[in-house]
């Protein structure tokens, strides 16, 4: 089943880049042969995750074998959205953000996994990830001007969903 599967397969791409607090910045300092090869295996990383998502899947990122590793998820996907430089990729971990803010931070969302992390989530967004957005968006990187970033900040403030639960 893809419960099973899912965090060991994350957990080998992991091994196949650099530790967690040096994959982003090392990425851009590895020869490019490296550069290429990490590249796509974070794409992989951040498609596989979306699509657990945008397929309404969310249960198996928070079922008893995965749950333990829901905040190195959220902190990928959160990193992919700020500090990788490929807009298809910083795109796809936005709207995996807004796919789980739809999906959890629903009233209707009644699933006793979902209301028991709610809270943990709803504060990660609001207190870590919405603001890394905004400091890459005022950040001398960040060019209105580039079609492509400019399309990554309309993903971002076209409607977040989040709304206090119940």
């Amino acid at each position: 089943t893809i419960d099973g599967t899912t965090l060991p397969f994350l957990k080998k791409c992991q091994n196949s880049l650099p530790n967690d607090a040096q994959v982003f910045e090392d990425m851009f300092k590895a020869p490019p042969h490296l550069m290429t090869e990490q590249h796509a295996i974070l794409k992989i990383m951040f498609a596989f995750l979306h699509q657990i998502v945008s397929t309404l899947c969310t249960e198996v990122l928070i079922s008893s074998t995965n749950v333990s590793s829901l905040e190195l998820i959220l902190r990928t996907m959160g990193e992919g959205a700020v500090l990788v430089s490929d807009p298809v990729m910083k795109k796809t971990c936005i709207q995996f953000f807004r796919e789980l803010i739809t999906q959890w931070m629903s009233k209707d969302c009644t699933v006793a996994e979902v209301v028991r992390i709610r809270s943990g989530f709803a504060q990660y967004v609001l207190k870590i990830f919405l603001p890394k957005m905004v400091n890459y968006f005022v950040g001398a990187e960040f060019n209105i001007q580039d079609a492509n970033q400019y399309r990554v900040m309309r993903e971002v403030v076209a409607g977040w969903p989040i709304s206090s639960p119940g």
